[in-house]
This record gives structure tokens, C-alpha cells and sequence, in this order.
């Protein structure tokens, strides 16, 4: 009978172990592989109380109404962002609001994950996450909030028009013909996904601000209140034009109301957001200006043509005087030659890495002679 030498032992307890290694990552791959083109999701309803910066009324009980669905709309944004703070933001998929009741505001609401989610677990991390959203100007009691189970689990088809005889299934809402339904975020964004367009209908998506949605033309107005309010717009502009916003009135209170800009559209870069501020707009044809006219700027009034880089590391900032902590940039202007005059600086920050501060100027037409670019 042959022996077997120890090298040859060693090399069978590794074949062996690599073999059942397989098997094993074969057995898990099949356990978690899913059907393509289906999400699966888990539903849990929610209820929690606005004590401050809302306000009940008879208005909050017809969902058709344009202050639910303003209301609604905040509230499932803000939602959405409070659980994209917590450590459930990788399961997390949408909330979609029910109904209001008095108790000053109380809210009751819909969830979905895609997977099975403690209920204990979804409260604490909803009230976490909202510590860290904020910027609505609401009070909502963290103790009032209540995540209770569903019974079903449903599968709901991941993108496109769905035809349906029944209520639109979960993350989706129903186009003007009842029978077919969208995605939630595709309602209001600037794209027509209902064959009818009445996804994107202006009685619709009229913000609760102003009371408009879609802007169209070489100008126009919008603007924001003072109640705590989240709205968007979208303005269009034939190709080739520039848009010049200027702001008639801009009173926000710091980490409360905020208003972002965004150049296009996507889920990514959502539609103009805001509170209370009056703004104007208008088209430029910034085609007929010079090199010269693109690039010359003083800072005095503002930053001219030139805009931040978002794909940089910080912005630019407009100061005048001079900067802090002493000595970590100019003292005075050099336009004006004193501290009442206009710069672009820097921030400083801690850390010795690199940092790439970068602005753009407009696109420059060609020219036939080497220009100079000088900067002080």
C-alpha cells in the first residue's frame, strides 16, 4: 500500500478546501441573485409630529389640493434626505406621503426599503437623520415618530410607463389616464414620461410659492415667500443663450433656507430651489461680446462672467479689506488701492495636501494674434 508524503497530503487538504470554497460562493450566488428588471421592495408606514413651522388646515384634508401637495412634497424630501444621513441610506428608497391630521401637523407616510428592515431600527435612524437634515424651519418631535409592518411585499418595475388597471404600485404615481404610472421622481422634472405630458402639467407642478412651474421666454420673474416652503422652477431658454438672474430681494435665514442653482436637467441636478427671495431673469446673447469683454472683471460688482468650477476642490471667494488670519493675502485692492475695493481669494484650510481652486471664464473665439491674460 502506498503511502502518501506529506506534500501530497497538504496538496489534497487544498484542493479540497478550494473545492468546497466554490461550491460555497456558487451556493451564495444563487441565494442572492434576483430577477433581472425587477426591485424587490419592503413597505412600512410611518407617522411623526411638525410641532413648529407648519400649520393645519382644511386644505391638508383634499390631496388634490395645492397645499397638501406642497406640504407632502417637503416632507418626502425631507425624509428622503434624513434617511440619506443614516446608516440606512443604502436601503432606503422612498417615502410618499398619505395624509395630514391636526396635533399640529401630524404626518403619515409610507416607506420603502429593499430589503427587511427592523422597525426600531427605521425609527431610530429616521430621527438621526433628521439632526442632520434639517433646513425646512420645522420642530418635529422625535419622540412622536411611529414605524409600523406592512403584511405584503410587492415588486414594482423599475422604469418606464406602466400600464395598470389598478392603483400604481409602490414608488410610482399615476399619469392623467389612470391606468398607466410613472416613477415618483420622474413627476415634475422637466421631461414628458406620460404619453399625455400631464406628468409635467402646470396645475400640477405649480410650486406654492408663486404659483409657476416651467418659465419660458427672454424673461420673467419668480420668487419665494417667507413660509417655510420647498419649491423649483425651470427656465428655458433657446440654445445658444446665457441666463442672467438678478436678485430684487434675498433674505434667508443661514442653514435654514437656501437656494441652489443648477445648470440642466437630471436626477442628479435637480430644478432651482429656494425660500424666500424675488428674482428676475433674462436671456443674454453672450455670442456678440468680445474676448476682452468675457475676461474683464474688477470684482467690484460681482464676478462678471466668470463662474466657479464644481469639479474643483473649494471656490473662489469675493472679499474686500484685507483677509484673515493676517498676512495670508492682500491687504487692499488693487483696483482702488484701499480696503473699500473688491478681490477673489482663496479660503485657507488645514492640511498641507494639494488644492485645486479653479474658475471659467465663457468660451473665447478663436483669434488670429497671441492675446495676453494678465492678473494682479
Amino acid at each position: 500500500m502506498k503511502r502518501f508524503s506529506s506534500l501530497e497530503v497538504l496538496l489534497s487538504v487544498l484542493s479540497s478546501l478550494l473545492l468546497l470554497c466554490c461550491l460555497a460562493l456558487i451556493v451564495l450566488s444563487w441565494i442572492r441573485l434576483e430577477p433581472s428588471g425587477a426591485v424587490e421592495s419592503t413597505e412600512l408606514s410611518g407617522r411623526m409630529l411638525i410641532t413648529e413651522g407648519a400649520f393645519y388646515s382644511e386644505e391638508l384634508k383634499n390631496s388634490s389640493s395645492l397645499r397638501f401637495k406642497s406640504l407632502a412634497y417637503d416632507v418626502q424630501h425631507l425624509v428622503s434626505e434624513a434617511f440619506g444621513h443614516s446608516e440606512l441610506k443604502q436601503h432606503f428608497l422612498s417615502c410618499q406621503v398619505n395624509s395630514f391630521s391636526q396635533g399640529s401637523v401630524a404626518v403619515t407616510f409610507d416607506l420603502w426599503f429593499n430589503q427587511l428592515v427592523d422597525l426600531k431600527e427605521a425609527e431610530q435612524q429616521l430621527g438621526v437623520g433628521l439632526q442632520e437634515a434639517g433646513g425646512t424651519g420645522w420642530v418635529i418631535d422625535r419622540n412622536s415618530i411611529q414605524i409600523t409592518g406592512k403584511q405584503e411585499v410587492t415588486t414594482a418595475a423599475p422604469t418606464g410607463v406602466s400600464p395598470t388597471a389598478e392603483a400604481c404600485p409602490p414608488q410610482q404615481t399615476s399619469c392623467a389616464d389612470p391606468s398607466l404610472c410613472i416613477l415618483i421622481g420622474r413627476l415634475c422634472d422637466g421631461h414628458r414620461d406620460c404619453p399625455d405630458g400631464s406628468d409635467e402639467d402646470a396645475a400640477r407642478c405649480a410650486t406654492a410659492c408663486d404659483g409657476q412651474f416651467i418659465l419660458i421666454g427672454p424673461s420673467g420673474s419668480f420668487s419665494s415667500d417667507k413660509s417655510s416652503r420647498f419649491c423649483r422652477w425651470i427656465i428655458r431658454l433657446d440654445r445658444g443663450l446665457s441666463l442672467q438672474i438678478n436678485f430684487l430681494r434675498f433674505d434667508t435665514q443661514e442653514n435654514v433656507e437656501r437656494l441652489k442653482l443648477y445648470e440642466g436637467l437630471s436626477s442628479q441636478a435637480p430644478p432651482t430651489q429656494g425660500q424666500w427671495f424675488n428674482a428676475t431673469y433674462s436671456a443674454a446673447n453672450t455670442s456678440t461680446l468680445s474676448n476682452q469683454q468675457k475676461l474683464t472683471c474688477s470684482f467690484e460688482q460681482g464676478m462678471c462672467f466668470w463662474r466657479q468650477d464644481d469639479a474643483d476642490d473649494g471656490d473662489w471667494y469675493r472679499t474686500s479689506g484685507s483677509t484673515f488670519p493676517p498676512l495670508s493675502g492682500p491687504s487692499a485692492d488693487h483696483t482702488l488701492g484701499n480696503s473699500s475695493g473688491f478681490y477673489i481669494v482663496t479660503p485657507r484650510s488645514p492640511g498641507q495636501w494639494l488644492k485645486s481652486f479653479r474658475i471659467q471664464s465663457l468660451p473665447l473665439s478663436p483669434h488670429p494674434e497671441a492675446m495676453c491674460l494678465s492678473f494682479w
